[in-house]
């Protein structure tokens, strides 16, 4: 899987392969600053499974804090963080392997593919230090971990039991009722037991489970099982440690099967890449885990984090009370979404817009101060203006923090920018998937520029392939005449999944028997060698006209305006031009309204005519700032007052879910046409 001799194209990001390169397709790059492909964390050769990670961990940090929860007090509120260290959880873990075996609640499941057997459990909860710990214990005991969620809707999770015959779910309260009346409508009839993190208030549950010869452990009850504790079983890189199931913004989910290799390599990457904030972090550090561990961009963050004995503090619950979980915690790193990141810039910008006088001079001065010294010296402090100008904002994220990663979405260059200058910290952007393990690409803080993706991580290799169909190819040339090769984003290496389960056509369209995986994903690798997303394959459509429309790309720019948070652009085949279902911002909204001289609740502004034409106005001055041209511009909209993630319209990842939401807004989107 490589050249001896390669050669630099750049001294920040990429090293293409001599000899590579075939028609259609580029060379193929790697990272600017190792010769080889990582597998396994540097300096330890013989860590070539998650079983030896994480032993290594407890033994290394034994003593160090690992796991932090915020206290509920009585009155229903959240107080300080407790913690548990390295070696307590792995006293935990150790009862959790040894209580399923124990009890035989993952009785091996004979395999079809990848495996000779699996023994799987599920983990059904929201972010918590128990999630951490079954994960773990899976790692250490060779159980395969099946993470389930609410977004991915009752026929989704029958879907996943009839694969897998799952008969365990660890879960947190809350979501116990949820199985129960799927078990009670006739899903999910392999479900057997149920562990519930949370203490049960009373015996209503549990004698209902039992009428359907389901049990119900609480987890003091559950770890009691597991005093006398089990061997590890030996375990290999092949071994597969999760399925971890596509939300599908189309059809039933795909279980993308990773296995300890693919994870480990992710965890190894992580830790070797150029950041200097990853490379230096350990013991004294804490990372701060809201972001749904039943996707694999959290989860694979939080193996790096494990990897160098990090501490890490679980949100409370509750995701619009995340600021103040951050001022109790003081995390120091932290991942995020675009979705996220832009309600942070909407919030601050409004406020630096609200100043006056000497202070709107002051704030705009030290913003372009900043800026200049980001783009000249990749500076992102400042010694007089971050204590006069943006303290407070540097708060907002408990005053500590010294690295953010960003993924799952492009962010947009401005919204990027502006808020290094205000966090006074790198927000680094990376790329992967779900079938890639995570990050495949990363930027480096050293790289003042926002828009791009950055270059490849240390465990994979990446070509771009032609997609003609699109007008793009490996020989496209910028208006200087400058090669940038552009197409589909291809990727190979240890992090990259063995297949979809009991798919086996579903895998051989994506991954070649090479190796190479094929994303749908257009890029453009940029002349320092980093690499932007400009595209999308598998989403695109054809209006009547026969112009390919990539709603992602139109979307990414719309949800750039302050009135907006969400956006689905959509086009019918059969005509001409698209149509747009648009999620406000409501204070903006609300603004805007006695801006324009009209009156009405959130809901009923959202139909005025005034607001809906300022908002469509807006959105195609905006399109035409980042060059749109007029067919990808929405020629009518309508104003969605609840968000598409309330209505179970998005993924863990925040993605908009297009079939759901088309047949979601059927009617809707025929009005729009009709209309126009």
């Amino acid at each position: 899987m490589g050249c001896a001799e390669s050669r630099v194209d750049t001294d920040l990001y990429t090293r293409s392969l001599l000899g590579s390169e075939k028609p259609g397709e580029s060379p193929i790059y790697r990272t600017s600053y190792l010769t080889s492909i990582v597998s396994k964390p540097p300096g330890h050769e013989e860590i070539d499974n998650l079983q030896k990670l994480y032993l290594h961990s407890f033994k290394t940090y034994s003593s160090q804090k690992f796991l932090g929860t915020r206290v509920k007090k009585s009155d229903g509120t959240l107080g300080h963080y407790t913690w548990k260290t390295y070696g307590e959880v792995h006293a935990i873990c150790n009862k959790i392997g040894s209580a399923l075996l124990n009890l035989n609640l993952a009785p091996p499941i004979k395999g079809e593919e990848y495996q000779d057997y699996y023994r799987f459990i599920a983990i059904y909860a929201k972010n918590r230090e128990q999630w951490v710990e079954v994960d773990m214990a899976g790692g250490l005991y060779g159980f395969t971990v099946v993470p389930l969620y609410d977004t991915l809707g009752p026929e989704a999770m029958d879907h996943i039991f009839k694969q897998t015959e799952l008969t365990t779910v660890f879960t947190s309260a809350e979501n116990i009722e949820k199985l129960l009346k799927g078990v009670e409508s006739g899903s999910y009839k392999t479900l057997t037991h149920i562990i519930s993190f949370d203490p049960l208030p009373d015996n209503t549950l549990i004698n209902r489970a039992a009428t359907r010869n389901i049990k119900i452990f609480g987890w003091e009850e559950f770890l009691a099982q597991g005093e006398k504790t089990r061997d590890y079983p030996e375990l290999t890189p092949d071994t597969i440690f999760t399925f971890n199931y596509t939300s599908g913004t189309t059809a039933l989910p795909k279980g993308v099967v990773l296995s300890h290799g693919n994870v480990l390599s992710a965890a190894a990457a992580g830790v070797t890449i150029r950041i200097r904030e990853l490379q230096e972090a350990g013991p004294g550090d804490i990372y701060v885990s809201y972001l749904p561990l039943a996707h694999v961009l959290e989860r694979a963050f939080v193996q790096i984090m494990i990897t160098k004995g990090v501490a890490i503090g679980f949100f409370g619950g509750d995701i619009m009370k995340l600021k103040d979980d951050l001022q109790e915690l003081h995390p120091t790193i932290m991942c995020a979404v675009p979705r996220m990141l832009n309600r942070f810039h909407d919030l601050i910008k409004k406020g630096l817009d609200e100043l006056q006088g000497m202070k709107k001079s002051l704030a705009e001065k030290a913003l372009a101060t900043k800026k200049e010294n980001l783009l000249t010296r990749n500076s992102y402090t400042h010694g007089i203006y971050d204590r006069l100008i943006f303290k407070k904002m540097r708060d907002a994220l408990g005053g500590h923090m010294k690295l953010i990663l960003c993924g799952g979405a492009p962010l947009s260059p401005e919204i990027g920018e502006f808020l290094k200058l205000v966090f006074c910290c790198p927000i680094v952007e990376g790329y992967g998937l779900t079938e890639t393990c995570a990050c495949s690409t990363m930027q480096r803080p050293e790289d003042g520029k926002s828009g791009n993706v950055g270059g490849p991580v240390p465990n994979v290799e990446i070509k771009i392939v032609d997609v003609p169909e699109m007008n793009y190819t490996t020989k496209d040339k910028d208006e200087n005449g400058n090669l940038v090769p552009r197409g589909e984003f291809c990727i190979r290496g240890p992090p990259v999944f063995k297949g979809y389960y009991k798919m086996p056509q579903e895998t051989a369209e994506v991954l070649e028997k090479d190796g190479w995986f094929h994303t749908g994903d257009i890029v453009r690798l940029n002349l320092d060698g980093s690499f932007t997303i400009i595209d999308r394959k598998k989403n695109i459509f054809k209006l009547a006209q026969g112009e390919y429309i990539a709603p992602e790309k139109i979307e990414n720019i719309y949800v750039t305006s302050k009135y907006l948070n969400e956006a689905f652009v959509y086009g019918d085949s059969q005509k001409g031009h698209l149509v747009g279902i648009m999620v406000p911002d409501k204070d903006n909204i609300m603004a805007l309204a006695q801006q324009l001289g009209v009156s009405g609740t959130f809901e009923e502004l959202c139909k005025e005519k005034k607001i809906v034409d300022f908002i469509l106005a807006e959105l195609v001055k905006i399109g035409k700032e980042r060059g749109l041209f007029s067919f990808e511009q929405v020629k009518v909209i309508a104003l969605e007052p609840v968000s598409f993630m309330q209505l179970d319209l998005c993924t863990p990842s925040l993605k908009l879910k297009r079939a759901p939401a088309r047949e979601h807004y059927k009617k809707l989107l025929a009005e729009l046409y009709a209309n126009s």
